[in-house]
Formats: structure tokens, C-alpha cells, sequence
């Protein structure tokens, strides 16, 4: 939305139909439910859009894919929000902490995919990687990904713009 904002073309590609998603000054466009990374209608729009960038939500087992579709001149990047667990973990933490079934398979099946093979695939779809814990950077670096396409963007608070609402509150008293 930040970019929509300065002026920037912005476009929300999904394949989950979210029917009351709105984002002020962004286009969403939605592919067939399923398409995923290997899906033609998605392809196909991301090659007659021309992005200059593209962000994918990737997992542990998007590696069980094909790589993204090559789009030229498009800069393509990896944002991973799977945890790393490994197999005795998942039956260690069992399906009492992973609550639903379905979650619980992914993560499950994830922690039998070679931490090598997702490694390589992450290095030959991506510029970079970017991660949302500490542990998961440390996971992939230690996987073989080179820690230079790896990037640390904790989930936090935009703390600018909440100064200017905490600024703004406090002139109005």
C-alpha cells in the first residue's frame, strides 16, 4: 500500500480467493484456485505484466516444485515463512502444538525435504531471500543458501508512522 502510495503500479497476484480483500490503490488479480508456481494462467500474467519485481511466498515445501517461471528483466525474490523444523521435532511437538491437520502435514512433509535441495532451489529461483526470524536465516545459511541473499525482516511495527500518530495525538490535547 506504502508503494501504491508514492506513485507506484502495484498489483496483489493470488490464487486463494479472497473475495473482501481491498487495498487502497492496488489492482488484485486472481489466478485459478491452485495454479500455484507451476500454474499457466499465473505465468502467463506475470509475463504480459512485465514487474519489474516480484515477491513470492515461498516455504519449505515450495521446493518440491518447479522453479518460478523466468521472467526477464524481472528482479524475483523469496519471502520464506516456513519454520525449519526437522523430523523429530514435528514428532517431539506432535499435533497437539501444530493444532491443525493440515498445517501439521506441511510441516511435516517439509521436514523431510533435504535442507541441501531447498537451499539450492532458494539460490536458483531468487536475487534473495528474505526471512522472519533469526533462526530461520541461520537454518538456510547453515543449509549452503549464501548468508549475502539472506535477509532478516523481523515482524514488527512501522515505528515512523506511529510516531506521527503518537505526534499528531499529542499536539491535539
Amino acid at each position: 500500500i506504502g508503494l501504491a502510495a508514492m506513485g507506484h503500479e502495484v498489483e496483489f497476484v493470488t490464487d486463494t480467493p479472497i473475495d473482501t480483500l481491498e487495498l487502497p490503490g492496488v489492482s488484485i488479480w486472481r489466478a485459478p484456485t491452485g495454479s500455484g508456481a507451476r500454474g499457466e494462467p499465473l505465468d502467463e500474467h506475470l509475463r504480459s505484466g512485465r514487474p519489474d519485481v516480484v515477491l513470492w511466498n515461498t516455504g519449505v515445501t515450495s521446493a518440491l516444485r518447479s522453479r518460478p517461471p523466468i521472467l526477464p528483466g524481472t528482479r524475483q525474490f523469496a519471502v520464506f515463512t516456513s519454520p525449519l523444523y526437522g523430523a523429530r521435532e514435528i514428532a517431539r511437538q506432535g499435533s497437539a502444538v501444530l493444532v491443525d491437520p493440515r498445517s501439521y502435514a506441511m510441516h511435516a512433509l517439509g521436514s523431510l525435504i533435504p535442507r541441501r535441495r531447498l537451499a539450492k532451489y532458494l539460490a536458483a529461483s531468487f536475487e534473495g531471500v528474505a526471512v522472519l526470524g533469526r533462526s530461520a536465516a541461520d537454518g538456510l545459511v547453515k543449509s549452503g543458501l549464501p548468508a549475502e541473499r539472506v535477509h532478516l525482516v523481523p515482524p514488527g511495527r512501522d515505528l515512523r508512522s506511529e510516531e506521527r500518530r503518537v505526534g499528531k495525538e499529542c499536539r491535539s490535547r
